[in-house]
């Protein structure tokens, strides 16, 4: 606080309990702050990790790059080679189990706007083709027959239907 003196000048005069009051108020916006930060780090990761394979693609910017040494969750959705992946079982990554390769650990989330994407050997119930599903397998289009489908082009051509 400041006032003007017996000698016209301008002094100050320290008022204990309004500082302590300007403290109090200082230490409770900052504790605000850092609550909301909490809070949102916390909505921002819950969406992430509870959205659908189409509410994923469409955020996929998001998710982070795969990496070795990182202790993955199932349903976990991140990034290889600009390709979004869903976790398919809890595992610590390695140099080795690449997520285009470790196909019992990863499945590519694929783009519904692709009709037909390259087609990836399935490894169990999990990730087999659904009756109707489309893919691309040695650059033709193909509609799967049945669901359950396991199998490429290739080794059960009955299986699938070709697309002119």
């Amino acid at each position: 606080m400041t006032y003007i003196g017996s000698d016209s000048q301008t002094h100050a005069s320290f008022d204990q309990a309004t500082w302590e009051a300007y403290e109090r108020a200082k230490e409770e916006e900052r504790a605000r702050k850092q609550a909301q930060a909490m809070l949102d780090k916390l909505s921002y990761k819950t969406v992430l990790d509870s959205a659908t394979d189409d509410q994923a693609l469409e955020m996929r910017p998001l998710y982070p790059e795969w990496q070795t040494g990182i202790e993955y969750t199932k349903g976990t959705f991140l990034q290889y080679d600009s390709i979004l992946y869903r976790v398919l079982q809890d595992h610590k990554s390695q140099a080795d189990w690449t997520p285009d390769k470790a196909v019992s650990l990863y499945v590519n989330v694929a783009d519904p706007q692709d009709a037909y994407p390259p087609f990836k050997k399935p490894t169990g119930a999990h990730d087999a083709y659904s009756k109707g599903y489309g893919i691309t397998f040695e650059e033709k289009h193909y509609r799967s027959k049945i669901d359950g489908n396991v199998y490429s082009p290739a080794e059960s051509p009955d299986s699938w239907e070709l697309v002119e």
